[in-house]
């Protein structure tokens, strides 16, 4: 092929944006190659610039609008040269190398640069290959010595990646560098998420989605934006892992919004709904569809009948073997019926009074003997520790390699319980709320469980059941709804007792 009467197009590359402007980006390279371009008497017909694209990957744009290029000049009968600065910035990965070089050839154009020949005999091959490698063996060094930065990052509690997470910021600090900090007030609407799904307020991933829409914390919110949520929960509790480079839970330096107690609820409750399926009940206009049960145990739906002028709410039990399959219930006169039972079950001013006296009394009393519990851990923990430097002297003193390894592995199991022991201390540690603010939370909301029905949202009333009872509520259609399965909080507060028997037939409590 005459060099000297071929048409050229050049190519560029940088596998960062930071390369863009340290000084050989993609406009450093190209003057290269256009100089290279005059001195042997070339047209240039056209630059293809690759920005921020890795070495190793072969499908490219650029390469991709080049080589189509290629393949049109080949068709109209016309040879091209492609020039690049240097191998580095063609190619760091030796297969991707020759598959990217046959591609040009197969356009009958050929790769020529400044720096180098590119022969076709053994020698040639061998050269270019060694070169190629050479760039590959740098990237991969480059990138383990990122890594090992990063790991040793993370290992001391840093969050390393670029990407931050909702709720949280990047924050730069003299004492820590890059740092996440809490980012108001989608971290309050993330731990609200998170504490929700724990305890059980929100009963599956799709009424924590809800949430998030309401709160317009996303926006379009997808179920998977509500797995990832729940799946980084620990890092949300403060901790920092990361398997994949074999880092171990660690303490995190960044803000935690949720404690290390609810993580680990969290982490029950998706245990438990692994392989089952939640049917999701969602409809404002049926807020008791799915909770309240027929006399036959299952669980009512609901649905519109359709009459000549308009289409009617209605509650109906769907199992065939039921009695009262096929016979609906008014969607108004079973919620009315509700709304009644919810009146019964209001606590008087005078009850409220004297079980908050009474819940505040037991709480005071748990702490103390909680006190005397982390105080006999602490202790634990400082003989351990007297009797792992006991042995360690002795280890260090013997001069028996079998007592030294007997030494050791008492030492490695006292460590052991050691960790336990704090794991222990540090829950309970993790567990300390106030009490007195999470008790008037709670029985003001239990105080008023009308106005709640009434007034609150769908979310609002599927947490007033779930607060109210234990056992779904059962429906008769004689004598409407029994106060059977009150939750033990709201027995407790409003001074009744919990029935056990939910199926003994109608009459009230």
């Amino acid at each position: 092929m005459n060099t000297e009467k071929l048409t050229a197009v050049i190519y560029t590359r940088v596998s960062s944006k930071s390369q863009l402007a340290d000084g050989h980006g993609n406009d450093a390279q190209e003057h290269i190659c256009r100089k290279f371009a005059s001195e042997k008497g070339y047209t240039i017909l056209s630059v293809f610039q690759e920005p921020g694209i890795s070495g190793a990957k072969t499908d490219r744009p650029a390469m991709r609008k080049m080589i189509s290029f290629l393949q049109e000049r080949k068709e109209q009968r016309e040879k091209t040269a492609v020039i690049i600065d240097d191998l580095k910035r063609f190619s760091r990965e030796v297969g991707g190398y020759w598959e990217l070089k046959q591609l040009i050839g197969d356009c009958d154009a050929q790769l020529i640069s400044p720096k180098h020949d590119f022969s076709e005999t053994p020698e040639g091959k061998f050269i270019q290959t060694m070169l190629v490698a050479s760039g590959q063996l740098e990237r991969e060094q480059n990138a383990r010595q990122v890594v090992d930065k990063m790991k040793a990052r993370l290992e001391r509690g840093y969050w390393t990646f670029p990407d931050t997470l909702p709720g949280l910021k990047f924050v730069k600090e003299p004492e820590h560098g890059k740092v996440m900090r809490r980012k108001e007030p989608e971290a309050s609407i993330v731990a609200e998420a998170l504490e929700g799904y724990a305890s059980g307020r929100f009963d599956t991933q799709a009424d924590v989605m809800r949430f998030l829409a309401e709160r317009r914390f996303y926006r379009e919110p997808r179920i998977e934006h509500v797995s990832r949520l729940l799946n980084r929960a620990i890092f949300y509790a403060g901790y920092l892992e990361y398997p994949k480079w074999n880092v171990q839970r660690v303490k995190g330096k960044h803000d935690a919004l949720i404690s290390l107690a609810t993580y680990e609820r969290i982490q029950e409750r998706l245990k438990a709904t692994v392989g089952t399926h939640d049917r999701i009940y969602h409809r404002p206009e049926f807020p008791l569809r799915g909770y309240v049960r027929c006399v036959c145990g299952g669980k009512l739906t609901a649905g519109h009948s359709r009459g000549r002028s308009s289409s009617y709410p209605y509650y109906y039990c769907f199992r065939k073997d039921c009695a009262f399959y096929g016979k609906a219930v008014r969607a108004q006169k079973l919620e009315e019926d509700f709304t009644a039972l919810l009146r019964d079950i209001t606590p008087t001013k005078k009850m409220l009074a004297l079980s908050k006296a009474n819940l505040q009394k037991r709480w005071e009393e748990r702490l103390e003997n909680l006190s005397v519990y982390q105080e006999s851990l602490r202790q634990k923990d400082a003989e351990i520790g007297r009797q792992v430097e006991q042995l360690a002297t002795r280890a260090a003193s013997t001069t028996s390699t079998a007592a030294a390894r007997a030494y050791e592995a008492r030492i490695e199991a006292l460590e052991k319980d050691r960790v336990a022991v704090r794991q222990e201390l540090r829950r309970y540690v993790d567990e300390q709320i106030d009490f007195r603010t999470a008790l008037e939370q709670v029985t003001d909301y239990l105080s008023k469980p009308v106005l709640r029905w009434e007034s609150g949202d769908l979310a609002t009333r599927q947490t007033l059941i779930r607060l109210c009872f234990t056992k779904n509520p059962v429906y008769y259609k004689a004598t409407g709804f029994r106060t059977d399965g009150l939750s033990l909080t709201y027995a407790i507060i409003t001074g009744r007792k919990a029935l056990e028997n939910v199926d003994g037939g109608p009459g009230g409590s």
